[in-house]
C-alpha cells in the first residue's frame, strides 16, 4: 500500500521534513511503501504537475503536516487530492492538529483523520486499518470522520520514552540528499516547562525523551558521509542535559565530524564553558527564547527567567563568535507599546542583528496552549473570581481577581471543568432528560425530516384524540420555500407539513389564534428560541396564556444550529443557477445544505451561507429546546433516524404509546450518538463567549 506524506510552507523554501521522514521511516519498516513531498515557496511545480505526482503513486493515504498559518493550504490541497480520488484517505497531524477541536471537521470536509498522539504509531494503526479494508476500525491516537460523516474520538496512544525504537529517515535514506542543503535532526522531543502560549510542553505532557548519543552520531556520520556539511538541530532545549550534549561534541570531534550547526536552548541551560564546547564543535549560531525584555511582561509568560539571564547567555555566545538570535513576540498579553519599546532596546543594547529568527513574530494562540484556555473564561471578562481553579490545583494562584499560573500544567482538565463559567455536564449542554432514544417513522409514505418522527408522533395524537390541533409550518403557496404557521387540525394537514425549512417562523401568532378559537390541547412545533418564547407565555405571570386556564400546550422543541433569511436562501439557490420553486427537498446536516431537484441531489458547504445567517443565532445557546416535552433532531443518530429526547412525564407517555401503536420504531440512543449531540451543544453553549463586549 502506498502512503504520500506532504509538507507544505509557501512562507519559506523547503526544509527537510524531519517529522514526517520520521513517520515515513517507520511506515517502511513495516511494509508500507512511502514517499515524501516538500512544497516550499521555491519548489517548481504546477498544479499539474501535482496531479500528476498523485495519480502515478496512487496512495491509499495521505499524510499533510498541518500548521496555523498553512491550513488554507492544507484545506485546499486535501480539496484537490479528492477531487482526483475520492477514495484517498487524508489525514492531518502536527502542531495545528494536536489539540484541534473535532468540530473542525465541519471546516475540512476533504479531512478523515486528526492526528492527536505519536505521529509514527497513529499513522501506522490508520495505515493498517485501510490497508485491511477498514479504515474506521481499530484505530487510535485519532479523530476521525466514518463514511457517514459521523465524527469520533478514540483513545490516546502513548509516545515511546526511547526514541531509538524508531528507524531513521537519514539512515535508510528516506531523504533525497542531491537536493539538502541542510538536515534538520532530532536528538531529543519535547519540552518539561510551562510557557503560556508554547504548544509543545501539553503535547508531549511536560516530558522529555531522547536518542541515544550512539544513534545521534551514527546519523551524523551518514548525513556527512553523503555531503551534507550543516546541521539544524530541531530540538526545544538541546542542552536541557549539558553531560549528554557535551558527549555528543565530544565524540564528532574525536569522528573528525566538521559540520556547522545552529541550535535552541534556553538561555540557563548554558554557561561559558559550554559555549567554548559549542564554538569548537561547529555551532555557528545559537538561539535563545527571550519573548519579551519587560520583566513585567515576561514574568507572567510562565518561563520562569529573567531579562538579565539572558543577557548573561548572549554575552559569552558573542565571545566565542557564535551567532545569536532570540525569539521574541509582540502582541503578547499585558503587553504595552513602551514593554515592545525595551525589547527593540535589548536587541540593540545586546548587538544582536535583527535577521532571521530574531524578527518579531506577532502574538498567535494555539490549540493546546495555557493561553487557549485562558481565552475561554479569562479574556472575554466572565471570570466569577470564584478561585475554585486556584482551590484544585496547586499550580494556579488567584492574583487580584484573576487566576495566574504559577507551575507546570499537565493539561488534565480539572480545573475547566470546576469552572462555574464552563459548561461540561450534560444536563447543562442539553437540559433535563428523562430518557434518550433514536426513532424513524413506521409509517408508509411519510417524507419527514431525518426519521418523520414529529409527522408521526403528531399523526398519532391528533387520530387518539389527545390533541385538537397542532401549530406547524408549511411552505407558502404563492412565494417557495416562504415559512407558513398554520392551525393544522387533520393527518393530511399534518402530512402536509413534513420536512424542515430553515427561516423563522411566526408561530406564536398562530397559537393564540388556536387558543381563540377554542382549541384546548395544543401541540407547538418550533426551534428553541420559539419553544422558549411558548415557556415563558405560558409559565409567567406576565404570559398571555395565563388569560387561557383551559388550554393545554404541548410543546416539541427542534434541534436548531442556525437559521438563514428567507431572502438570504432564495439569493444563494439562485447564485447556483437553480430556483426554489424547483427545490423539492432541504435538508442541512454535517457541515452541508443538500437540495433536492427531480432525481438530482445538490450538495453545498454550509459555510456558504454565513452571509445569511439570522443574526439572533449568535446569542443563542439551546441546541435541543431544553423547554420542551420531547425534542427531536438530526445530530447523532445515522441518515434516516431522528435523535429523541423524551423530557416531560406527558412528553414520555405519548412518545411511548406511538410506538406501541405502530406509528414509530425505537432503540435507545448510543453512548456515541449521545456524545456527538453533546458535542455539537457545547459548541452552540460557547459561541456566545465569542461576542464581542461593548467597551464601557
Amino acid at each position: 500500500m502506498n502512503v504520500l506524506l506532504i509538507d507544505i510552507n509557501p512562507f519559506s523554501p523547503s526544509l527537510t521534513p524531519i517529522s514526517l521522514g520520521y513517520i515515513a521511516s517507520f511506515l517502511k519498516s513495516k511494509g508500507f511503501n512511502t514517499r515524501i513531498l516538500s512544497l516550499g515557496e521555491n519548489t517548481l511545480i504546477s498544479r499539474t504537475n501535482l496531479c500528476e505526482i498523485v495519480r502515478r503513486f496512487n496512495p491509499a493515504l495521505v499524510g499533510l503536516s498541518a500548521y496555523q498559518r498553512t491550513m488554507l493550504y492544507v484545506n485546499g490541497l486535501a480539496k484537490l487530492i479528492k477531487s482526483l480520488n475520492k477514495d484517498i484517505k487524508l489525514a492531518i497531524g502536527g502542531p495545528q492538529a494536536t489539540f484541534m477541536p473535532s468540530s473542525a471537521f465541519s471546516e475540512l470536509p476533504d479531512i478523515d483523520y486528526i492526528s492527536r498522539s505519536s505521529g509514527e504509531e497513529t499513522v501506522l494503526h490508520v495505515a493498517q486499518a485501510i490497508k485491511n479494508g477498514t479504515p474506521f476500525s481499530n484505530l487510535l491516537g485519532v479523530s476521525y470522520k466514518d463514511a457517514n460523516g459521523e465524527v469520533f474520538d478514540t483513545p490516546e496512544l502513548d509516545a515511546a520514552a526511547d526514541l531509538d525504537i524508531y528507524s531513521s529517515p537519514y539512515l535508510d535514506d528516506t531523504f533525497d540528499y542531491s537536493r539538502m542543503s541542510e538536515a534538520i535532526m532530532l536528538t531529543s522531543r519535547g519540552c518539561p516547562h510551562d510557557c503560556i502560549y508554547c504548544y509543545t510542553p501539553n503535547a508531549f505532557k511536560h516530558k522529555v525523551s531522547f536518542h541515544s548519543v550512539d544513534r545521534v552520531i551514527e546519523e551524523i556520520k551518514w548525513i556527512r558521509k553523503k555531503g551534507v556539511k550543516r546541521l539544524w538541530f530541531a530540538d526545544p532545549n538541546i542542552s536541557l542535559k549539558p553531560a549528554r550534549l557535551m558527549e555528543i561534541f565530544d565524540k564528532m570531534l574525536s569522528e573528525g565530524l566538521d559540520m556547522q550547526m545552529w541550535l535552541q536552548t534556553r538561555a540557563d541551560l548554558v554557561d561559558p564553558e559550554v559555549m567554548k564546547i559549542m564554538k569548537l564543535s561547529g555551532v555557528s549560531t545559537i538561539a535563545f527564547g527571550l519573548e519579551s525584555a519587560s520583566e513585567r511582561v515576561l514574568a507572567r509568560m510562565g518561563k520562569h527567567i529573567s531579562v538579565e539571564r539572558v543577557a548573561e547567555a548572549v554575552k559569552p555566545a558573542q565571545n566565542e563568535k557564535i551567532e545569536v538570535e532570540l525569539f521574541t513576540i509582540f502582541g503578547l498579553p499585558y503587553e504595552t507599546f513602551e514593554d515592545a519599546v525595551k525589547t527593540l532596546e535589548f536587541m540593540k543594547a545586546n548587538k544582536v542583528k535583527i535577521m532571521g529568527n530574531t524578527n518579531s513574530q506577532q502574538m498567535q494562540i494555539y490549540f493546546g496552549t495555557h493561553m487557549a484556555r485562558r481565552k475561554d473564561i479569562i479574556k472575554p471578562g466572565i471570570c466569577a473570581a470564584c478561585g475554585a481553579c486556584a482551590a484544585s490545583c496547586p499550580s494556579i494562584i488567584m492574583e487580584g481577581e484573576k487566576p495566574k499560573l504559577v507551575g507546570p500544567c499537565t493539561a488534565c482538565g480539572i480545573c475547566y471543568n470546576q469552572c462555574p463559567r464552563t459548561i461540561t455536564t450534560e444536563e447543562g449542554l442539553v437540559g433535563s432528560i428523562r430518557h434518550p432514544y433514536a426513532a424513524r417513522s413506521a409509517l408508509k409514505g411519510v417524507k419527514g425530516q431525518d426519521g418523520g418522527v414529529v409527522t408521526s408522533l403528531l399523526a398519532y395524537a391528533l387520530e387518539e384524540g389527545l390533541l385538537d390541533c397542532a401549530i406547524v409550518t408549511v411552505k407558502s403557496e404563492d412565494d417557495p420555500w416562504r415559512p407558513v404557521p398554520v392551525i393544522a387540525t387533520t393527518y393530511d394537514e399534518i402530512m402536509e407539513s413534513a420536512g424542515s425549512i430553515y427561516t423563522h417562523s411566526m408561530t406564536i401568532q398562530a397559537l393564540m389564534n388556536a387558543v381563540l378559537q377554542g382549541m384546548r390541547s395544543i401541540a407547538f412545533v418550533g426551534p428553541p428560541c420559539n419553544i422558549d418564547a411558548v415557556y415563558k407565555i405560558y409559565k409567567s405571570p406576565y404570559g398571555l396564556l395565563h388569560m387561557f386556564m383551559r388550554a393545554n400546550i404541548f410543546p416539541l422543541g427542534l434541534f436548531c444550529m442556525d437559521t438563514f433569511s428567507h431572502e438570504g436562501i432564495e439569493e444563494f439557490v439562485a447564485s447556483k443557477h437553480l430556483g426554489l420553486e424547483d427545490i423539492e427537498s432541504m435538508k442541512i446536516w454535517r457541515g452541508k445544505i443538500e437540495l433536492e431537484k427531480g432525481s438530482e441531489t445538490f450538495v453545498y458547504d454550509l459555510s456558504e451561507l454565513d452571509p445569511y445567517r439570522s443574526s439572533s443565532c449568535k446569542y443563542c445557546t439551546d441546541l435541543t429546546a431544553r423547554h420542551a416535552a420531547i425534542s427531536f433532531g438530526g445530530v447523532g443518530t445515522p441518515d434516516g433516524w431522528t435523535t429523541v429526547f423524551t423530557r416531560s412525564g406527558r412528553g414520555y407517555e405519548i412518545f411511548h404509546e406511538a410506538v406501541e401503536m405502530g406509528y414509530i420504531e425505537s432503540r435507545d440512543l448510543e453512548e456515541k450518538e449521545m456524545a456527538r449531540v453533546l458535542n455539537l451543544a457545547r459548541m452552540k453553549k460557547v459561541q456566545k463567549y465569542g461576542i464581542i463586549r461593548r467597551e464601557k
